[in-house]
């Protein structure tokens, strides 16, 4: 029988589906892995944190988080003769909040935490990860577990925002996202298979990373990834003249638990708020040092915003339910096109035995788009229509390499517009990099 924990926010209901929202960590490692000392760690891990066992219900007034003594989040090993690109599972809401993956030829192994992102956001995701390699070092090591007890059900950003009195501007600031475009769209019909992000994953070397760092010194890492990624998302546009300007929204997310006081990481759902700007891109092509001052100057724009922003308090108004006014809401109902998601998650990396060597490790989201797709009828004019998410860009540094992870919704765009960004982001780094002296100084 099933013991209903909280009411489902409404800032985590969207995650719940259909269709649901999966976000994970991997790790790729060489070695000898111990897979009873992991599966030791996981069920460590779900009984200090009980959230990852419960489950969605549907309840008299929506979904609510609850639990029941025969469900757990599942454990499962796959052997394979040679480890997949992508292996980012699905995490089912109605079954269970979380499950630990384990693809393995024997030598070479992945290791995926897999969350629902309606319990968890990438930093809540990324630190029960590191936790559960801490326990598995443990076990190892000693072959004992240091038994602690279990945490409550982590918080909704409301709650949590209403509780301490936090106060929550009126306006999001979505107005600044009128005019955008998107190179992206839905396919028109509706897809008789699964349609799974397609994901392009970008690393610069250590010594390219090192220059670009030190490039990003003046006017900061975020701003010039952030005008590099707005920049290249114009050479989306494959269609279209290279020199004509488009206007590009960015939604920046931050994470906002150490500003409000959040004690434990995972102590809250998904706790980020954002920041939404827009730049005129003039250009798709092209480098040197006009690129790099176009990149500085967009990426500036976006950081002014988040400044703002976060002196204000106006990031937090994403974290809890509207509270515009009805006229307000239909004056600045949103942009007909999506703007583009930009996350910057540091630094990442998780200490393992010595017996295993660290390859990669990366942040994944995952969703089956299929059930947004619209099919065409009598009232939908153009055989494509707007995408309810642009590209969702992920950026962290990894043994000394910047990594971008960019992600599209299966079936938005061509895998030409995917490979004209992914070469245009290549260059904008080098170039960034390679003209810090000249343009950066």
């Amino acid at each position: 029988m099933s013991v209903v924990i909280r009411p489902v926010a409404s800032t985590e209901a969207g995650f719940v589906g259909p269709p649901p929202t999966t976000c994970a960590a991997e790790a790729t490692m060489a070695g000898r892995l111990d897979l009873d000392a992991l599966s030791a760690a996981f069920d460590a891990l779900r009984r200090r944190h009980p959230a990852l066992d419960a489950a969605v219900r549907p309840g008299e007034a929506g979904y609510v988080f609850a639990s029941s003594g025969d469900q757990r989040a599942p454990f499962t090993v796959e052997p394979v003769a040679k480890l997949p690109f992508h292996s980012t599972p699905h995490v089912d809401p109605s079954r269970a909040l979380a499950g630990l993956w384990v693809a393995t030829t024997g030598t070479r192994h992945r290791v995926t935490l897999a969350l629902s992102h309606a319990l968890s956001d990438g930093i809540h995701g990324y630190a029960l990860y590191t936790e559960l390699w801490s326990v598995y070092r443990e076990i190892v090591r000693t072959g004992r577990i240091a038994e602690r007890p279990p945490l409550p059900f982590p918080e909704s950003s409301e709650q949590f925002v209403a509780d301490h009195g936090i106060p929550v501007e009126s306006d999001a600031g979505r107005d600044r996202l009128d005019g955008i475009r998107w190179y992206g769209a839905f396919p028109a019909g509706r897809p008789t298979q699964p349609c799974l992000p397609e994901v392009t994953s970008l690393r610069f070397p250590p010594e390219v990373t090192a220059r670009f760092a030190a490039a990003c010194a003046g006017p900061g890492m975020h701003a010039m990834l952030s005008g590099i990624l707005l920049a290249a998302e114009r050479a989306g546009f494959v269609d279209e003249p290279t020199d004509r300007p488009i206007r590009i929204g960015a939604m920046t997310l931050v994470d906002l638990r150490r500003r409000l006081g959040v004690p434990e990481p995972t102590g809250v759902t998904n706790f980020v708020g954002a920041s939404f700007a827009a730049v005129e891109v003039t250009s798709a092509a092209g480098g040197g040092p006009a690129a790099v001052d176009a990149v500085v100057a967009a990426g500036s724009e976006v950081a002014r915003h988040v400044r703002a922003d976060l002196a204000s308090g106006r990031c937090v108004a994403a974290m809890v339910p509207s509270a515009e006014p009805a006229d307000a809401g239909a004056a600045h109902s949103g942009p007909r096109e999506p703007a583009v998601t930009l996350s910057n998650l540091g630094p990442l990396h998780v200490e393992l035995p010595a017996e295993l060597t660290l390859e990669d490790l990366r942040p994944r989201i995952t969703m089956d788009s299929a059930p947004l797709h619209i099919p065409p009828g009598p009232d939908v004019a153009s055989p494509r229509l707007p995408a309810p998410i642009g590209t969702i860009y992920q950026a962290f540094t990894f043994s000394d390499r910047l990594g971008i992870e960019a992600i599209t919704l299966g079936g938005t765009t061509t895998p030409a517009a995917r490979s004209a960004v992914a070469e245009r982001i290549t260059l904008l780094v080098h170039e960034v990099a390679d003209y810090q002296p000249r343009s950066l100084a």
